[in-house]
């Protein structure tokens, strides 16, 4: 092989020249690619730690409000809220939290908590958003009772052998009834007594006086020392001659089917005032005459032996069912976006924990500490006050309070929307009027409804709940009276809706109806107020709820 049989390598000086060119049209793409890329991005760390800042707060209320309790106003630029005792301060308070912008692009997201002062924690604020996911949920309960017409019932008329019984200074007498099965249908809610006619006549001389009563029965049959409404009967107004007199009651009312009374004659002073007539004989039925020798101290009931008497009243049956619909918030969703930029803006859906109830003011109490120095409903203000004096530490005992004076809720609240309030209370003496709780709702115009009931002990040991509104400043009417409760704390519930002014009533959670109350003008507290009526020593309270709204 010779020299010039190998084949020789190498670029000519065009090939170069080509190559050069290609390379620094290259590195001139590529110079722009780093200029574009330089100039995308920031100057400074601003933009992402504004980003960073931006999510630190969404984080915070978005844990927040996943603990929330209650939700007293929903918007979508801002939210107030309550939550238990979150920050654990050990003040046994519930924390108020407000979150809120202005809508105003640039304005501050602020931050309020237990009623002090808006404190901005993100500027310049381009958006702050909320969509609320609701669930609704509707109690059905009885609508106002309809009231059947006057009729007769209980009586006994008998004539086979008649007597007559004197009533004097400790000999009284009484006749136990209960409405008849014939007049109680499946659906009866309550009845009242209308008017009681008896045989009565005119002893000699014709001045004295005896009350016609009607009190609750015990388990044997005898009269309570209760009075739920009397008459009085002046001899000189009663016939010589066998004949009936009539008294009209208008306060005895609101009675569970199941409840009995005694219609009691009592003597009102002096000598003998009346004699009454009564069959001493049970062919045709009679029985249940009651006789006392010592002046309602003892009775004995008689079995064979009945007054001759007519008990009139009304039968009252559930009307149409009434509604309450109450709104819940189970999600949020959220959009917040600080600064110019949108890619910045932080979008999340928040899954409510607790699903809370919206609410527009609500109150709890058990007791626990001083009602006048808890805030359970984060506003920054004592939740109670005391309507004279201080509280007393002293009085509260095992979560129990021992009434001494009246609380009220605080701060003023004219309870114009759905209203429910449940309180557990009683009365641990006899003789005494027992524990109140009384509601002034629907206040306006100087105008507003009382409702108010009270629990007392008997001398059996149990307990009778009354409820009453009241139609005029001096006027009571009573609504519901349950008697036999046993001697523990009674619960009571009430809620209140002013659309149709009226009050649905349960007792140990059993339905007792739905009442109209009435509405006045008086300058009374907007409050609800729980007291031991007349100042009864013997009140005890263990537990109060309040909830206003919930409709939306």
């Amino acid at each position: 092989m010779t020299y010039g049989d190998y084949q020789r390598f190498g670029f000519t000086l065009t090939e170069m020249l080509v190559t050069v060119g290609m390379i620094g049209i290259i590195m001139v793409g590529m110079g722009s690619a780093i200029l574009i890329a330089a100039k995308a991005l920031p100057e400074d760390a601003e933009a992402s730690s504004q980003l960073i800042h931006t999510g630190l707060i969404a984080d915070d209320l978005v844990t927040e409000l996943q603990n929330a309790c209650h939700i007293v106003e929903r918007t979508s630029n801002a939210i107030t809220f309550t939550i238990a005792d979150y920050y654990d301060d050990n003040d046994n308070s519930s924390e108020r939290i407000r979150y809120a912008w202005s809508g105003t692009p640039g304005d501050p997201l602020t931050r309020q908590h237990n009623g002090g002062s808006e404190i901005p924690i993100l500027e310049n604020v381009q958006q702050f958003n909320l969509v609320y996911d609701l669930k609704s949920l509707t109690e059905q309960y009885p609508g106002l009772p309809v009231e059947g017409p006057e009729q007769i019932l209980s009586s006994y008329t008998g004539a086979i052998d008649l007597k007559e019984y004197k009533v004097d200074d400790n000999l009284w007498c009484g006749q136990y009834f209960k409405p008849s099965a014939a007049v109680l249908t499946s659906d009866t809610l309550s009845w009242r007594v209308t008017r009681v006619l008896l045989m009565a006549i005119q002893n000699s001389p014709v001045k004295e006086y005896s009350f016609v009563q009607l009190r609750p029965a015990d388990d044997n049959y005898s009269p309570t020392s209760t009075v739920l409404e009397e008459q009085i009967m002046y001899e000189n107004n009663l016939p010589r001659s066998y004949a009936w007199t009539e008294f009209f009651f208008t306060n005895v009312a609101g009675l569970a089917p199941e409840d009995d009374l005694c219609l009691v004659v009592k003597h009102g002073g002096g000598g003998p005032s009346c004699r009454i007539i009564f069959e001493n004989n049970n062919s045709n039925g009679a029985t249940g005459m009651l006789k006392t020798t010592d002046a309602g101290a003892n009775w004995n009931y008689e079995p064979a032996q009945s007054m001759l008497y007519y008990i009139w009243g009304t039968i009252s049956a559930p009307g149409p069912d009434q509604i309450a619909t109450r709104q819940y918030v189970t999600g949020i969703k959220l959009s917040l976006q600080a600064g110019d930029d949108y890619e910045s803006q932080i979008n999340t859906a928040i899954r409510m924990l607790n699903t809370p109830e919206l609410l527009s003011a609500w109150w709890e109490l058990d007791f626990h500490t001083s009602p006048t120095d808890l805030d359970m409903n984060g506003d920054g203000i004592s939740d109670w006050v005391t309507g004279s004096g201080s509280f007393n530490p002293g009085t509260l005992f095992g979560d129990v309070w021992s009434a001494d004076r009246a609380i009220y809720s605080n701060p003023a609240n004219d309870f114009v929307e759905l209203t429910t309030v449940e309180v557990e209370f009683r009365d641990i003496t006899i003789g005494g009027f027992g524990a109140g709780v009384k509601l002034y709702v629907d206040s306006s115009d100087n105008t507003c409804g009382i409702i108010y009931a009270t629990v007392g002990r008997e001398d059996d040991g149990t307990q009778t709940l009354c409820l009453y509104t009241k139609p005029s400043a001096g006027t009571v009417k009573k609504l519901v009276m349950v008697t036999g409760l046993s001697s523990g704390f009674v619960n009571l519930r009430l809620l209140v809706d002013p659309n149709f002014n009226t009050v649905n009533i349960k007792i140990n959670g059993e339905e007792n109806g739905t009442y109209n109350y009435y509405r006045f003008a008086t300058t009374n507290y907007h409050a609800i107020e729980l007291t031991p009526v007349d100042y009864d020593t013997g009140a005890e309270f263990n537990y109060v709820s309040i909830r206003v709204g919930g409709t939306g």
